[in-house]
This record gives C-alpha cells, structure tokens and sequence, in this order.
C-alpha cells in the first residue's frame, strides 16, 4: 500500500497517525482514538515501572 508522504506529515492541525486514527473512527471510542501520545512512564505511572524493576532484579539478578 502507498501513502502519500505529505498525507504522513503533522502540519494542519493533525494528530500525530491521523490516517490510522481516521481509519479506526467508529471502532474505538473517540476519548481513546483522539487522545495525545504520551511517553510509556507517564501513561503506565512511574510507580508500575518501579515495582516492575523490582521484580526484574529480585527475579534475574539473584540467579546471577
């Protein structure tokens, strides 16, 4: 499949993946379809990344 390049730019007001969120319009709710991108720490919550640490080095550094 070929997109054109320019329909791939943010400029115009666009939403960052606008042509995948356009093609999921009606599937998924528009709250979730629409909303900013955010950096994985802060959409999960920093406290889910620490515990997951945690378990990593309880579970993979102990065997060392």
């Amino acid at each position: 499949m070929n997109i054109d390049p320019e329909e791939k730019m943010i400029k115009d007001g666009r939403i960052e993946k606008n042509i995948l969120r356009e093609s999921f319009k009606g599937y998924i709710p528009d709250n979730v379809l629409w909303r900013q991108k955010e950096q994985f720490s802060d959409g999960v919550g920093y406290s889910w990344i620490d515990s997951l640490k945690e378990y990593a080095n309880e579970k993979y550094l102990i065997s060392l």
